[in-house]
């Protein structure tokens, strides 16, 4: 009884850092991708639908590379755990745009 408990515990930490992890370098894709953005729309002149279009595939592409490391680094349950970190990280952008 006692190792299952200790099992259970290990799994929940397992998940938590998967996530933690994935949210983090999605973020960190997401700010790389951001600056390189701008720094080529610093030179150019861009209507505003095309700045809303890059920001909301770079925002998808975060939210891909999230669940994408987040499966890769906890694998026996890759598919919730990916689709968690992905939609975690997605809607703490958006929230962040919201704002």
């Amino acid at each position: 009884m006692r190792q299952e408990k200790d099992s259970s515990n290990n799994n929940i930490l397992l998940f938590i850092k998967a996530i933690a992890f994935g949210c983090l370098a999605g973020a960190i894709v997401c700010i790389i991708a951001l600056l390189l953005v701008a720094a080529v729309l610093l030179t150019s002149d861009a209507d505003q639908t095309v700045i809303s279009v890059i920001a909301v595939i770079i925002a998808c592409l975060g939210a891909l590379i999230a669940g994408f490391v987040s499966s890769r680094y906890c694998a026996r349950a890759g598919l919730p755990i990916g689709l968690t970190s992905a939609l975690i990280l997605f809607l703490l952008i958006l929230f962040i745009s919201i704002l």
